[in-house]
């Protein structure tokens, strides 16, 4: 057991971003960085991502259970006019 006290960052740099975020590769966090949208900053060459920013990109993509209906409603209706 460690000495040292736990340590919970407000910053995360891009592999503890992906630890966080359930395991995502440093490569999967620097595609959502550059082709998605995930906020950061760069201090010198070091990539800094914001633990709250993280935790709100990700909320962005909750499923709720209305949510998941409306979704399904507009796939059903697309494959319907698709089969017409």
């Amino acid at each position: 057991m460690s000495n040292h006290p736990q340590i919970d960052p407000g910053w995360f740099k891009v592999k503890l971003a992906g630890d966080y975020a359930g395991g995502a590769s440093k490569g999967t966090v620097r595609t959502w960085i550059k082709e998605r949208g995930l906020r950061y900053i760069k201090v010198g060459g070091t990539v800094l991502i914001k633990r709250t920013w993280l935790d709100e990109w990700l909320e962005g993509f909750e499923v709720g259970q209305d949510r998941g209906t409306e979704v399904d409603k507009m796939v059903d209706e697309v494959m319907e006019s698709l089969n017409a």
